[in-house]
């Protein structure tokens, strides 16, 4: 059985059971009008998808702030800047434990105030790298923060009090190889995967499947893949892409 196989005989197994397995899209790291945002969009309207665009405040250009996107597509907070402060040796972050929480709350807030100032913004924040000192989180929520998205599945609904977490599970990129398109087997084998931990009760069953994309990366075969995928979960009757306002609310 390939991959494919797999994961409608997954989606059957939640319709034989009478249930609808929920998936939401998030994008990082847009800052412009590019030909590849524009090829994202293109293939989150031509399958119907929701998708949560992950902006980076400082860097935003003025086209950016001035587009006008389609309702399905949302806006939510990466970072600030986008730049790693961790120490050598130490995985990325540039919200970690080793800044000034005055500093790093700061930036957060600044640029929580200028994406909510953009059309379609919602009130979720994605650190930079999946990362960044949970001790800020409190500061987060009293800021209007309502939701935190990573990466992994979700070990507590809520973070702190009126801070929830949605998280992605599947990555289309091959970061620590050839950067280009993972391949079928391992994205659909995590899309997969995290569905039958969902179904079984080993994950928390009510955190939506998360896709992960990065469209500056992208390459061919990742932008088939995804045509693909999305129009394959939308055919299937046991399965729904959630509306970005729903998934930060799952």
């Amino acid at each position: 059985m390939n991959a494919w196989e797999n994961l409608r005989g997954e989606l059957d197994c939640w319709a034989n059971d009478g249930r609808i397995a929920t998936l939401w899209w998030r994008d990082d790291d847009a800052v412009d009008i590019t030909p590849a945002l524009s090829d994202l969009t293109a293939v989150s309207a031509d399958a119907g998808v929701p998708i949560m665009l992950a902006v980076i405040p400082a860097l935003l250009t003025p086209e950016f702030k001035a587009h006008t996107f389609p309702p399905g597509v949302r806006l939510a907070q990466h970072g600030y800047t986008h730049n790693n402060f961790a120490r050598a040796g130490v995985k990325k972050s540039e919200f970690g434990p080793e800044r000034e929480r005055s500093d790093m709350m700061a930036e957060i807030a600044k640029g929580f105030r200028d994406v909510m100032e953009l059309d379609n913004a919602i009130s979720a924040f994605v650190p930079p790298w999946n990362r960044m000192d949970m001790t800020l989180l409190p500061s987060m929520q009293q800021i209007g923060i309502t939701a935190i998205s990573t990466f992994r599945p979700r070990k507590h609904t809520e973070l702190a009090p009126g801070l929830r977490q949605v998280n992605t599970h599947a990555d289309v990129v091959d970061w620590h190889g050839s950067r280009g398109f993972m391949g079928e087997q391992p994205v659909l084998a995590q899309i997969t995967g995290h569905l039958s931990a969902r179904r079984t009760g080993a994950v928390d069953c009510t955190e939506p499947t998360g896709l992960l994309t990065h469209h500056l990366v992208h390459d061919i075969a990742c932008w088939r893949f995804l045509a693909t995928f999305t129009r394959q979960i939308m055919a299937h009757p046991a399965a729904i892409w959630l509306p970005i306002n729903m998934a930060m609310a799952a």
